[in-house]
């Protein structure tokens, strides 16, 4: 409890929480990349729109947690490869027991997610990634309560991903669940080539096996 304490004044120091004033332009402050480090090494949760800032999570220790928002149809292998991917391992987030643990939040109420400065502009690229976005108040509480209750324990938290209570929309669904029902789940390349694979070697099997009914009938 003393390093604890220690840790969070030190990152006071560094953010000038005990300063009189910050600089005008805090991309000029030295203390910036510090101050972030120093945050987020005594942070138990951060919450945030998908987004580059969300990498202040590699400084949390093990077991914390980070929680993704992401904007009204920004789903599937593009956004799942920033944070998603390397945070947790296949389905169930099996094997999970030295990082960070994930969950997120899809929108898919398109009411809670308005167009950006591309999208309304009919220019650009990226729209659904750079949507403005409203997190669901009930979204939000249901997560943080199955992040205590987790409360940095491995087991807790896979249970948690098996049951799809990691991973859901800002209508309370399990995120999975709603975009295979609602066919809204976009694969990425390597996930298309991999099923690309599959279905062909499903293919050369069904073959085969034709071929081989076909060489008994005629014995």
């Amino acid at each position: 409890q003393q390093q604890q304490q220690q840790q969070r004044q030190a990152a006071r120091h560094l953010t000038g929480a005990e300063t009189a004033e910050l600089p005008a332009d805090a991309e000029l402050d030295p203390r910036g990349l510090l101050a972030d480090v120093a945050l987020a090494d005594v942070a138990d949760v951060v919450v945030g729109l998908h987004g580059g800032q969300l990498y202040n999570a590699l400084y949390m220790p093990a077991h914390k947690a980070l929680l993704e928002v992401r904007p009204y149809q920004f789903t599937g292998g593009w956004p799942d490869t920033y944070f998603k991917q390397p945070f947790t391992s296949d389905e169930e987030h099996a094997d999970n027991s030295d990082g960070i643990f994930w969950f997120g939040i899809d929108t898919v109420n398109a009411s809670n997610s308005k167009p950006g400065v591309w999208e309304a502009a009919n220019s650009g690229c990226c729209h659904a990634r750079d949507r403005h976005t409203r997190i669901n108040p009930a979204a939000l509480e249901y997560m943080l309560r199955r992040i205590v209750w987790a409360a940095e324990d491995v087991q807790k938290y896979k249970q948690l991903a098996r049951k799809g209570e990691t991973y859901i929309t800002d209508t309370l669904q399990p995120a999975q669940e709603y975009h295979k029902h609602h066919g809204t789940q976009k694969l990425s390349q390597q996930q298309q080539q991999q099923q690309q694979q599959q279905q062909q070697q499903q293919q050369q099997q069904q073959q085969q096996q034709e071929s081989q009914e076909r060489v008994a009938a005629t014995e």
